[in-house]
């Protein structure tokens, strides 16, 4: 077919279903994290925190010793703590999912010289999609050919002004086609797209500690090994004491 741009006619043919076939198993398709209901993991990731351990034996103690006003207090910081780790997951999941539905749409794109609507997870690498106003753009691509195309890029860069692009510009996964079309050949898909890397990073992140938790974690777990052995300590005197009052 015949595709006419603003700076030069090219000729597109797309890929034939052989070279789809090559390309999805050299670079695979166009999937993206997809994350799980993982509440009952997050809750026992904050249950095994240091902090938590620490605050639940305080509680235990408050109430072994009938202080109850002070153990409804440790009870209440025990739920707000978990609370906190418990939205955060949550916000973090949310943000991973809105990522992963961009890919559970329709695409155009031109394969065997016709233009067809694929899902767009199933796009591969030099595919050659149409971008037109209105529209998500399906994956990491250059341009081939556009007319007074523009897209909002605020899901990457933060900036809500439409970009124009031109021909040999890349358009990223994600971004809005706000005016005109384009033909452009995809350059990555899924995880490899810049949005896929920054779901990558997200979800990374999410699972690693931050400098605070380690540094908690840490005193916490001196503070139960010192407390420990202070403990052990004061049972062995008081045990040794009790046994020299009864020999005597």
């Amino acid at each position: 077919m015949k595709a006419k741009g603003h700076i030069s006619q090219i000729e597109i043919h797309g890929l034939t279903d052989a070279e789809v076939f090559q390309q999805r198993a050299l670079n695979g398709s166009n999937q993206l994290r997809k994350e799980k209901n993982l509440l009952l993991q997050n809750l026992l990731s904050v249950i095994k925190e240091p902090m938590f351990i620490l605050l639940l034996i305080a509680c235990a103690v408050y109430f072994s010793i009938s202080e109850f006003s002070e153990a409804y207090t440790m009870l209440f910081a025990l739920f707000f703590v978990a609370g906190i780790d418990v939205f955060q997951n949550f916000r973090t999941q949310k943000a991973l999912k809105a990522i992963s539905r961009l890919t559970e749409t329709k695409t155009k794109v031109i394969r065997n010289e016709e233009t067809i609507k694929i899902d767009t997870v199933d796009l591969v690498t030099k595919d050659v999609i149409i971008c037109e106003e209105g529209t998500i753009v399906a994956a990491d691509a250059e341009i081939l050919t556009s007319n007074d195309f523009s897209i909002d890029e605020s899901i990457l860069t933060g900036e809500s002004i439409s970009v124009e692009k031109f021909s040999t510009d890349t358009i990223f996964q994600g971004t809005l086609v706000v005016r005109g079309y384009c033909y452009a050949k995809v350059t990555a898909v899924g995880k490899q797209t810049t949005l896929g890397g920054i779901g990558e990073l997200v979800s990374s992140t999410a699972k690693e500690k931050t400098p605070l938790q380690s540094k908690v974690s840490n005193f916490v777990r001196s503070m139960v090994i010192i407390g420990s052995i202070a403990f052990l300590f004061v049972w062995g005197y008081n045990w040794w004491e009790a046994e020299v009052h009864y020999m005597d």
